[in-house]
């Protein structure tokens, strides 16, 4: 209150406030790691932040030694051939994963180291990566269930997922979609994987989509979540260790065991070394996909589709996809939809679909209508939340209604909806008789409804060409 006689200063907003839209492509990678998880260990239960490769390996190390069978020319002390040792391969992918991730475009992200490596032998084990109870002892969870703690987290990826039985490999995947649907706040990338249960005659996409023997993914929350496939053949390079991670094999005889010889061979050695840097590793895709929704998401806007983009540090697809087999994987009765990455001549390797798994439905079909819708829900919530416990009345839904239609209006102008004029693009209803009854004031209920026409993509382009006759 003035006392004094003079001139007294006060500044009155007139502008509603601003909504901070969230960041959109902020992956969780949970999985094995090197160093760092693990009971007891120095980050075990937490779910780290980091910007950079340089980052990840100074505090979870980097890739497992990889055994590789190496083929000799022993008439010439030649290795001619490399190959993975498939009685020892190794199932942790989470460094190769990262790497290409951050190749591919991508920024901050969270690593979720649940064990170590020499901690579980070769085997990946659902308990550690799902939101189970590992030790009720200490209350120790899962991967997934430290990720359900990161309000920032908006891309569930699982590097090491492919080595689980199928099983196991289906209720993780959706136990993170349901958590997706929960938290309204994420999205799951899945890899199609080739499924290794005894009866192999089922093809990855089948047993993926689910048959008489394989339990395939479920038919819940379909569309918090997107597969890709096949596989891709990477320019990186397998981490292994010269003297306990190679095995060698003469061409024309049985396997040598004398390798004294070859390891002291300078020339052997650097042929050797040669060779192995150009065997490529094969990856499930997600690292990379995940990668190019951070990109997508940077340069463009969560609202473009994920799509017709090209895969760095990539040789090839495991397997070529036509366009008769691509229309089985993008439209298919099951609705459940497989985004395929395919190779094109002077294009390179595209990323050549953009469906979540709820391919058949109307409204979430396509990967940028969800994660947009999710992108504004999110953004929203985060701004309304300062309005808690501030009077129901008119002042307040006038004030909710400007910074809801502010914020929109940018999304129109950006070009996330659809309609010449922000009238057509969207709607923000709130009010008494309009949103809202006498009871729902008096039970402390302020109700907003918001509708949007999202941008959807053109995924089918058709030209219609009719032959004009020539006037005489």
């Amino acid at each position: 209150m003035e006392r004094t006689p003079g001139v007294y200063i006060q500044e009155i907003g007139l502008l509603p406030s601003s909504v901070a839209p969230i960041s959109t492509a902020i992956p969780a990678f949970i999985g094995y790691t090197d160093k760092g998880g693990g009971t007891g260990r120095p980050l075990d239960g937490q779910a780290v932040r980091i910007n950079s490769l340089l980052e990840y390996e100074k505090m979870y190390g980097k890739a497992e030694n990889q055994r590789l069978v190496i083929t000799v020319d022993t008439a010439t002390n030649t290795p001619i051939k490399v190959a993975v040792d498939t009685t020892d391969p190794s199932p942790y992918l989470m460094y190769y994963q990262v790497l290409m991730y951050f190749l591919n475009g991508g920024g901050p992200c969270y690593i979720i180291s649940v064990n170590r490596y020499q901690d579980t032998g070769t085997k990946v084990q659902s308990k550690y990566l799902d939101d189970s109870v590992i030790d009720s002892s200490t209350g120790r969870v899962g991967g997934l269930a430290l990720a359900r703690k990161v309000d920032e987290i908006t891309l569930l990826v699982f590097p090491d997922a492919p080595a689980l039985e199928d099983k196991d490999y289906y209720n993780l995947y959706q136990a993170a979609l349901k958590q997706c649907s929960e938290l309204q706040n994420r999205f799951t990338l899945i890899d199609v994987k080739d499924p290794v249960s005894p009866d192999t005659s089922a093809s990855p996409i089948a047993a993926f989509r689910g048959t008489t023997t394989f339990p395939g993914i479920g038919i819940n929350y379909l569309n918090y979540g997107a597969a890709y496939y096949p596989y891709l053949n990477t320019t990186l390079s397998y981490q292994y260790d010269l003297a306990s991670s190679l095995s060698f094999v003469d061409r024309n005889k049985d396997t040598i065991t004398d390798t004294g010889s070859l390891s002291a061979n300078t020339k052997f050695i650097a042929s050797l070394e040669r060779l192995i840097a150009g065997f490529p590793v094969t990856l499930p895709p997600s690292g990379a996909i995940a990668g190019i929704y951070a990109q997508i998401d940077r340069t463009r806007g969560v609202f473009k589709a994920p799509a017709n983009v090209s895969l760095n540090s990539v040789i090839s697809p495991v397997r070529k996809i036509t366009d008769e087999e691509q229309q089985e994987l993008n439209i298919h009765s099951t609705g459940k939809s497989v985004n395929a990455i395919r190779a094109f001549a002077g294009k390179g390797i595209l990323v050549w679909g953009g469906r979540t798994l709820e391919g058949n439905s109307k409204e979430w079909r396509y990967i940028s209508v969800r994660r947009f819708f999710l992108f504004v829900e999110e953004s929203l919530r985060k701004a309304i939340e300062p309005f808690v416990f501030e009077g129901n009345n008119e002042n307040t839904w006038i004030r909710i209604r400007g910074l809801i239609e502010n914020f929109l209006t940018s999304q129109w102008r950006a070009g996330a909806l659809f309609g010449s004029t922000p009238s057509q693009a969207f709607f923000v209803n709130i009010g008494l008789g309009a949103t809202m009854s006498a009871q729902d004031v008096l039970e402390g209920r302020l109700i907003a409804e918001i509708g949007m026409a999202a941008v959807r993509p053109a995924e089918f382009i058709i030209l219609k060409f009719t032959h004009r006759v020539q006037n005489a």
